[in-house]
């Protein structure tokens, strides 16, 4: 698991990012890093082209004046804090930053009413989804008091990422952490002569060994884990999961682009970050990180 010792946090100056800087701020203050606070200007339209020059020193000595009092909120603050303004495309160059500065994590904050039947692409989303670092995506409608901790598994060693991370979290949080996995029947399972009810027993059995066996292989302590079995689509499962039980904080592991459910119908992360009422956190370890060329060679056999 990747220490964290230096996070960005990407502002656009909206509540959102206000929030997420102020969750910024108490996760620094519990685990010790440092913070860097950016602010991306994008590039003007060729249709404002003629408006260029002035709109760009506009915007600079906004976002300048901006930051500049965000630093002085945390001036009299115990948490090392810098900040900066950057011009370009907000996804790349955050990426960018991230990758040449070697930040451990990266927040950013989100309204999260984005709806399973919009088009894919929000910035938030291209950020918490792509971003080869862990990515902790802050809702401004849910409380930044972390009393529960959510960790949806499917026993993969992705999944195990997630819950090193929670426990990590849960030192400082003291928060309690459920482990849950969700499983749904295979159509067809009728055809063997099983009802609904008996097929289920038989899933959930299975899944029970899976949980145990998962809990078992974990070299860290899991004493006080609690654990739940679900049937159910594992993303819909989850943010149902979480909004029924008040979990103010979903970690979830992701392949990046290594997973096959991503390059072709999106992941399980994706789904969960846009339908749970809950902080989403995305943890990605280097070995799990690869490019999309690699992923394609992979996916092919080579």
């Amino acid at each position: 698991m990747r220490t964290i010792k230096k996070a960005l946090i990407a502002s656009d100056f909206s509540q959102n990012s206000k929030e997420a800087i102020a969750m910024g701020e108490r996760l620094a203050q519990l685990f010790g890093f440092s913070l860097h606070l950016v602010h991306v200007i994008s590039p003007i339209e060729e249709k404002y082209s003629f408006l260029k020059a002035d709109l760009e020193k506009h915007l600079w000595e906004v976002a300048s004046s901006a930051m500049d009092e965000l630093a002085k909120e945390f001036a009299k603050s115990a948490i090392e804090i810098t900040t900066s303004v950057e011009e370009g495309d907000v996804v790349e160059k955050i990426f960018e930053l991230v990758e040449r500065d070697r930040f451990d994590l990266l927040i950013i904050g989100t309204h999260g009413e984005e709806s399973p039947e919009e088009p894919v692409g929000s910035t938030a989303e291209a950020l918490l989804l792509k971003c080869p670092v862990p990515t902790l995506a802050v809702r401004s409608d849910v409380s930044l008091d972390i009393k529960k901790i959510l960790v949806p598994t499917d026993f993969s060693d992705t999944s195990k990422g997630g819950f090193v991370r929670a426990i990590d979290l849960q030192k400082e949080l003291e928060a309690p952490i459920t482990l849950m996995h969700a499983f749904h029947l295979p159509s067809g399972y009728e055809r063997l002569g099983q009802s609904y009810e008996e097929a289920k027993e038989i899933m959930r059995k299975s899944a029970q060994t899976e949980m145990d066996d998962f809990l078992a292989k974990c070299v860290f302590d899991t004493k006080g884990v609690g654990t739940r079995l679900d049937v159910g689509m594992p993303a819909r499962t989850v943010a149902k999961v979480a909004a029924e039980g008040n979990f103010e904080l979903i970690v979830c592991g992701s392949h990046g682009f290594s997973s096959l459910g991503k390059l072709l119908v999106g992941s399980v992360a994706e789904r969960i970050f846009r339908i749970a009422k809950a902080h989403i956190f995305v943890e990605r370890s280097k070995e799990h990180f690869m490019s999309f060329t690699r992923a394609i060679q992979k996916f092919v056999g080579l």
